[in-house]
């Protein structure tokens, strides 16, 4: 059976808005319309089509805070636990910054799902 936690503190929580922002569907050119793009087809004549829309991974977003696992030595980052911010989400891993370096991990546990809010405690003053 679960018990609530209660936390008692003196001190304020603070939050604040980090909007995702506007993301766009589909990439577009400096005067606003879709991006296209000229490819040849079999024959050789060149067809007009759209640029393909970036993919959206649901497993992870930017701004998630993972618990990041590295089992070897990498080239600029020791192996071990770190806990980072996700900078770039692929297929079946994350991307993030380690030491300002960006490493690719697929062992990764999340420890806070990025919700739009910036949280942290005021401080404290004496009185």
């Amino acid at each position: 059976m679960q018990q609530p936690v209660k936390v008692f503190t003196h001190q304020l929580l603070l939050v604040k808005t980090k909007v995702h922002g506007s993301r766009q569907s589909i990439r577009c050119n400096t005067s606003g319309f879709a991006a296209i793009a000229i490819k040849p087809d079999k024959q050789g004549n060149k067809f007009v089509t759209k640029v393909k829309p970036k993919q959206i991974y649901t497993h992870a977003k930017v701004g998630d805070i993972v618990n990041v696992t590295l089992e070897k030595d990498r080239k600029h980052v020791k192996s071990g636990i770190y806990i980072t911010r996700v900078k770039t989400p692929t297929k079946t891993s994350v991307e993030v910054k380690i030491n300002g370096h960006p490493i690719s991990s697929k062992l990764f546990n999340f420890v806070h799902r990025s919700d739009g809010y910036d949280y942290s405690f005021a401080e404290l003053l004496s009185v």
